[in-house]
């Protein structure tokens, strides 16, 4: 009988020691050296990345061939922040990225791409409620430089997504809320508006707490969010 084979795990400090020749690398150097075939395949689908900076490099792993990989920033105390992912598109209903990032204990979510959210979606993960608006079991990470609006320095935890405008709303003050700038290639590439006002934030903040009150503070408890939801 054959041995299953293990996801394995690269730090950027190991990958670092073995490329002497290489003063920074990123996500694109592990896949070049070790899986040109996710790259070709990531090529076809037209993936975009959002951020190729990694602490740490996991395989996904399905019946002992690498079919995608994650990565994370160490965040200390805060865990550690999802920054990439990728499953081959024939290998997606096999609950792969939600059997990974499910095992994370504490861990928080970089992107806020649409098409990356589409996918968490898709996994389980998210779930789209009305009007395009999703809410996230894992909560996004968004640091102050990132909104729209001025909000004092430091990093923001939301679970709520809005593909309209593909961005991350901060809504956990009703006289206060609050988005994400939308990912400079979304923009492009779906002709997102500049700025999102005020009544549709509202409207956004009304429709998620309308919802499931339970559902959404029970998320609150598991991933003890900053900052989340006021009812």
């Amino acid at each position: 009988m054959k041995r299953r084979k293990h996801a394995k795990t690269i730090t950027y400090d190991e990958f670092l020691s073995k490329r002497k020749d290489v003063f920074d690398c990123d996500i694109e150097d592990v896949l070049c050296k070790d899986y040109v075939y996710l790259l070709d395949s990531m090529d076809m689908e037209d993936f975009e990345y959002y951020d190729t900076s990694f602490d740490i490099f996991k395989e996904i792993v399905y019946k002992n061939k690498v079919v995608g990989f994650v990565s994370y920033m160490d965040e200390g105390e805060n865990g550690l922040k999802l920054m990439e992912a990728y499953v081959m598109q024939e290998y997606r209903n096999n609950n792969l990225l939600y059997d990974e990032i499910s095992s994370v204990d504490k861990l928080s979510i970089s992107q806020s791409k649409i098409s990356f959210v589409k996918d968490l979606i898709e996994s389980g993960i998210a779930e789209e409620l009305d009007g395009g608006i999703v809410v996230s079991e894992i909560p996004f990470n968004v640091s102050s430089y990132e909104l729209k609006k001025d909000f004092n320095m430091g990093n923001y935890y939301s679970h709520v997504y809005d593909l309209n405008n593909g961005s991350v709303l901060i809504l956990e003050n009703a006289e206060e809320v609050n988005y994400s700038k939308s990912n400079w290639k979304d923009k492009k590439k779906y002709d997102l508006k500049d700025s999102i006002d005020d009544d549709y934030l509202t409207k956004a903040r009304e429709i998620v707490c309308g919802y499931d009150e339970n559902y959404l503070k029970v998320l609150t408890v598991k991933h003890k969010s900053r900052f989340v939801f006021v009812y």
